[in-house]
């Protein structure tokens, strides 16, 4: 990786065609303000259903995500006021991306302005701050200094270290100890108290344990991601304490057990380990990924042959050699089968398949966001990706679709591409590229993608794809 000079044309072309503003100004007191108000939500987002748990009240959230909320407005806000903000491609097989964007959003927007007419006010709140808002993180990527990028980063490492300790506390409790922890019984009582039902999964040593976030798989996909930050952070600054960390949310991952996010990750990392050791030049870095890679497979055969907690004897091993999910009274096929077949017949896109009656705004735009959120007709948690038909339409979920793809197809190609890029973008790009994978994959069988405390890395994500997989937009530092 040669990082260009200030005087290269790559460099001077990337500030005069791209979004970014640090060799064209200095920031300003809003920008500054913004980005401290990104950080503090990306520092809380982990720690906000502990939050809740602690002071039983959901209205926690609000905060975090005002965070959010005014860290996007006073950026996006800034940077129009300069008139800064301009499309970076002079592409079109890239332009129809932030139209995409856009209209998810817009997607979102409808259905929460149609749950306030009608008259609810908590649902169209919670749709708008959890689901709807991150999505501008799409856009403030783009105006946003690499050095604060990599802030973002640095704090979802951080977040996911606390996740991954807490989640080797709970299953060292719940398999070694044979007890709940104290933030488990918490947990029970709050979940019970939201749900008017008895949560008793959450406190069963037989069963894995729920973690610091609001659902299992929630805590497997964050630990996935911050494990993948650190390896990023690691190949950038070759400091030792990035590499541990990688480590420890990894052996989280791996003992919690839930095998569809750590089949994610080892996608993701294979993917980005076979693009890294093809086009990475640097030596330096070509080393650190070398240690990386080393200590990912160290992990995972202690895991299946040492296996410290008997994780391995009951998920790994029984998937691997007997094909058995722990799914009753059937097989992990037939529950898809399953599935797939009563998502089918009850959504308003199978029913126009199917030449039934049906509602065909519904088929074609689907329920929305808040129809997701009210558990409407075709809504799941176990084939999330036939479930988004349901949510965005036959067109919406086209649209989603090709949009996922096309970020992961630009993340990838953006690696792959022969070009001069500066060490702190090409770092970005890979974390883009693995993030999406990972998300991509989740959707396969669960919702994750829209647990709060996942949703907005798919928008920031998608918009580091966006902003620095094509030449013009890779600025040097």
């Amino acid at each position: 990786m040669n990082t260009p000079t200030r005087s290269s044309p790559a460099a001077s072309g990337a500030t005069d065609r791209g979004m970014d503003l640090s060799a064209a100004t200095q920031p300003s007191l809003a920008t500054t303000a913004g980005a401290i108000c990104l950080y503090g939500f990306f520092l809380l987002l982990p720690l906000t259903y502990a939050l809740q748990v602690l002071t039983g009240r959901a209205e926690v959230a609000i905060l975090t995500y005002a965070l959010l909320t005014l860290g996007i407005a006073q950026t996006l806000w800034a940077n129009f006021n300069r008139d800064s903000i301009r499309l970076p491609h002079q592409s079109s097989s890239v332009q129809w991306l932030p139209l995409a964007f856009t209209f998810i959003l817009v997607h979102h927007l409808i259905s929460v302005a149609s749950a306030t007419i009608a008259g609810d006010i908590d649902l169209p709140v919670r749709g708008m701050l959890l689901f709807t808002v991150p999505l501008l993180l799409f856009w403030v990527v783009q105006v946003m200094r690499p050095t604060r990028l990599k802030m973002l980063l640095v704090l979802l490492a951080a977040g996911g270290l606390i996740v991954a300790v807490e989640m080797i506390y709970e299953n060292f409790s719940a398999r070694i100890l044979l007890r709940p922890t104290a933030f488990q019984i918490l947990n029970h009582a709050y979940a019970t108290a939201r749900n008017s039902s008895e949560m008793t999964q959450l406190l069963g040593i037989a069963y894995r344990p729920p973690g610091l976030l609001e659902h299992l798989h929630a805590v497997t996909i964050f630990a996935a991601l911050a494990a993948y930050a650190h390896a990023v952070l690691y190949c950038l600054e070759g400091r030792w304490y990035w590499l541990l960390g990688m480590a420890v949310c990894a052996s989280g991952l791996l003992l919690h057990g839930v095998r569809l996010p750590v089949a994610a990750a080892a996608v993701a990392f294979t993917l980005i380990a076979c693009v890294f050791a093809w086009r990475e030049k640097d030596r330096i870095i070509r080393r650190r990924g070398l240690a990386v890679l080393a200590v990912m497979v160290a992990l995972v055969l202690i895991q299946l042959f040492v296996d410290p907690l008997g994780t391995s004897r009951d998920y790994y091993w029984t998937a691997l050699r007997h094909g058995d999910f722990q799914v009753p009274n059937q097989t992990g096929l037939q529950l898809v089968h399953q599935e797939a077949r009563t998502l089918y017949t009850q959504s308003e896109w199978g029913k126009l398949f199917l030449g039934q009656s049906s509602d065909l705004q519904g088929a074609l735009l689907g329920h929305g966001i808040i129809g997701w959120m009210q558990g409407a007709s075709g809504s799941s948690d176990d084939l999330f990706a036939l479930a988004l038909l349901a949510q965005y339409g036959i067109l919406g979920a086209a649209v989603f679709f090709g949009l996922l793809a096309t970020t992961i197809y630009h993340a990838v190609a953006g690696l792959l591409r022969t070009r001069d890029m500066d060490a702190m973008s090409r770092a970005l790009l890979y974390f883009s590229a693995g993030t999406l994978v990972i998300l991509a994959l989740s959707i396969a069988h669960s919702g994750v993608l829209q647990r709060k405390a996942i949703y907005p890395f798919f928008p920031l994500a998608a918009g580091l794809a966006w902003r620095f997989s094509r030449p013009s937009t890779a600025p040097g530092l």
